[in-house]
């Protein structure tokens, strides 16, 4: 293979590759934790409720799962807490932290660049670092994330910051937001 043609597909690769990068989440950029904070503060995940048609009890909200129970989820969006009850939810995306994907796409893209250093191995090594790169990083990316209805609503829970319930007495003006990282 001639350099220049070498070099478009290696550059190709790389922007495959970075394109991994790409993949989101529904919460607001510097919102979610790591991994490690996530264990140690005492917030909810961020959540994203649809409903199955917009009406007072239920419109599309984003915002801090505060708690679930037998007949809604509460979500506090900017210093105003929501009971959605279940009967109204269409779906919902639970992410609990932030995946911090970063690290394996900058291993997957180097890995891919040096490929270029196997010779005529390229033609074996260079696919198989794509693969295996994107897939990972694309399958990590979703790890934090719960959804329902496939998964059970009492699963959400775990990235609540009541994960007991929202408890009596709690004055729901009293509940502030998350500060962003």
């Amino acid at each position: 293979m001639c350099a220049p043609r070498m070099s478009t597909v290696v550059v190709l690769c790389l922007l495959a590759a970075t394109a991994v990068g790409c993949a989101s989440n529904t919460a607001p950029r510097g919102w979610l934790p790591s991994p490690e904070e996530a264990e140690r503060e005492s917030y909810g995940g961020w959540i994203s409720v649809r409903c199955v048609e917009s009406t007072d009890d239920c419109v599309e909200t984003h915002g801090e799962l505060i708690a679930v129970d037998g007949d809604s989820v509460f979500v506090l969006k900017s210093s105003t807490l929501r009971a959605i009850p279940w009967t109204s939810v269409s779906e919902a995306t639970l992410t609990g932290y932030n995946a911090g994907t970063e690290n394996l796409v900058v291993w997957g893209t180097l890995g891919t660049a040096l490929t270029v250093s196997h010779g005529y191995f390229l033609a074996a090594s260079l696919p198989i670092w794509l693969i295996t790169s994107i897939t990972s990083a694309a399958a990590h990316s979703h790890h934090p994330e719960r959804k329902y209805p496939r998964d059970n609503p009492w699963q959400l829970r775990e990235f609540a910051r009541f994960p007991q319930g929202l408890p009596e007495g709690v004055p729901r003006e009293a509940l502030r937001p998350v500060p962003l990282h």
